[in-house]
Parts: C-alpha cells; sequence; structure tokens
C-alpha cells in the first residue's frame, strides 16, 4: 500500500486524471494533478460567504500569508446548496480556488485514481502573494467604480 494511513481531510494529493471524464474531453491523454482532498465519501460540502463548509463545520486552510483561503462557488459547489460526495470518492480542490480546474468543475475523484500524498514542497513562489492582492485591489476597484 502506498498509504500508512487513510487519506484525510486537507490532505495534498496526486493522482491520475484518467478516470475524469471531463478532463479527459478538455485534454486528451491522462495527466497528474495535485489537489487538497476537501470532502471523504457521505461528506457533505458548501460554500457560504466565501468560507467552505464540511459537515456544517468551517473548513480553514492558510495560504502563504498566512490568512484563511477563501473559497468561490462554481459548477457542483452553489452558493449555499450543499453537495454530498458518493461513495467512493474523494472531492478535490485547488488552493487557488478562484482560478482552479477541481473537483467543482470536473466532479468527483474516484479512489483508485490517487497515486500518492504530497508530503513536501521543495519551492515556494514569494510573488503569489503579491499578485493575488493586487488582483483582489483591482477587483475591489472595478466594484467600486460600478457602484458609484
Amino acid at each position: 500500500s502506498l498509504w500508512l494511513s487513510e487519506p484525510k481531510r486537507g490532505d495534498i494529493l496526486v493522482f491520475t486524471t484518467r478516470d475524469i471524464e471531463e478532463i479527459m474531453r478538455a485534454a486528451p491523454g491522462p495527466q497528474l494533478y495535485i489537489k487538497r482532498l476537501i470532502g471523504l465519501p457521505g461528506d457533505t460540502i458548501k460554500v457560504k460567504d466565501g468560507s467552505l463548509l464540511v459537515n456544517g463545520k468551517v473548513f480553514t486552510v492558510s495560504g502563504p500569508d498566512g490568512l484563511p483561503l477563501k473559497y468561490e462557488d462554481y459548477g457542483l459547489l452553489k452558493e449555499n446548496e450543499p453537495y454530498t460526495v458518493p461513495e467512493g470518492s474523494y472531492f478535490m480542490m485547488g488552493d487557488n480556488s478562484e482560478n482552479s480546474f477541481d473537483s467543482r468543475g470536473w466532479g468527483p475523484l474516484p479512489e483508485g485514481s490517487v497515486l500518492y500524498r504530497h508530503w513536501f514542497t521543495f519551492f515556494v513562489d514569494k510573488g503569489v502573494e503579491k499578485r493575488r492582492q493586487e488582483r483582489e485591489r483591482k477587483a475591489r476597484e472595478r466594484y467600486e467604480n460600478f457602484t458609484n
């Protein structure tokens, strides 16, 4: 077995896309993806006001700046509408929620697609946080210009 223990909510997993129809249609040929495990089989997930709730409790992951990540609703996760993860599957999301193609768009991940648990990061792009802050500043400006 590749696991010393079963995958847990919050783990970062590497998996093959060979069994994910939506991805295979868009980019034929299996690829490797890396995403965070958000939902286990039977879990209920929903987005509410930028927060992610799993089984009714707020699920928090800190970004590179130490602040909690915000989650966007789209695809399977609609604002304030619960989604239940099917048996034999995981619900995966990218930490860059606003730009991540993940289970919200391509559906639940079959358990058998998981290759291994990610456990070590050897490179961190320090510019990521600056770019995120710049995007947020521009979005606020667009909103303020729109509402005035």
